[in-house]
């Protein structure tokens, strides 16, 4: 096995983690929203007061701009990565 195979592998992988790392992020930007639209819609069948779902639903979507903007900035941070040509 020669260094570029090593290297290309290594890269490979890297790209593997950086997109489970993206769908986990955004599974849970959805999931904030899922549960925060679910609380204020159904807030009075969980017996919350109404002040109660709102804050709660706010947390939640809070939570779910977070994660987008963790999202964009990692993929600003670990994007695309490409071989590097100058070690053949």
């Amino acid at each position: 096995m020669s260094l570029n195979e090593d290297h290309s592998g290594l890269l490979a992988e890297c790209e593997r983690s950086a997109r489970i790392v993206q769908v986990a992020l955004g599974a849970m930007a959805l999931g904030s929203v899922a549960f925060g639209l679910g609380v204020y819609a159904a807030g009075d069948r969980l017996g919350l007061a109404e002040d109660t779902a709102k804050v709660i639903a706010s947390a939640f979507l809070i939570a779910a701009s977070l994660d987008a903007l963790v999202l964009y900035g990692w993929e600003r941070m670990f994007g695309p990565r490409t071989p590097d040509k100058t070690s053949s």
